[in-house]
């Protein structure tokens, strides 16, 4: 099981020790999930600035954007972990909406 902490404004939990993080963790999944037993290993991994931290009214700010850029340059789309979506599966659709809507305006 993986489990991410870490998020705008929390950034120093990942310069704590790595008992000190695997101590947050269990007791953030002990409240959740019934585990009683400890793991038999951990393994922490720190990826500093590795993911986007939206902050609130991110979506509305990136959606303007779209609309403002869509008037100046209809021919130009963008896709990425900076929009929305993180992980790969999100990246690789808004990819995919991204080249199909240009598609899109090629075929008017």
């Amino acid at each position: 099981m993986r489990t991410y902490i870490g998020r705008v404004g929390d950034e120093a939990v990942v310069d704590l020790a790595d008992h000190e993080i695997e101590k947050i963790v269990l007791a953030d999944l002990r409240k959740t999930m019934q585990i009683e037993g400890n793991p038999d290993f951990t393994v922490v991994s720190r990826w500093k600035q590795a993911m986007p931290q939206y902050v609130v009214g991110h979506k509305k700010r990136v959606d303007e954007a779209r609309r403002e850029l869509g008037k100046e340059f209809p021919m130009v789309g963008v896709a990425g972990s900076s929009f929305g979506g993180f992980d790969l599966p999100d990246c690789v659709e808004q990819g995919k909406a991204a080249a199909h809507e240009l598609f899109e305006r090629l075929q008017v």
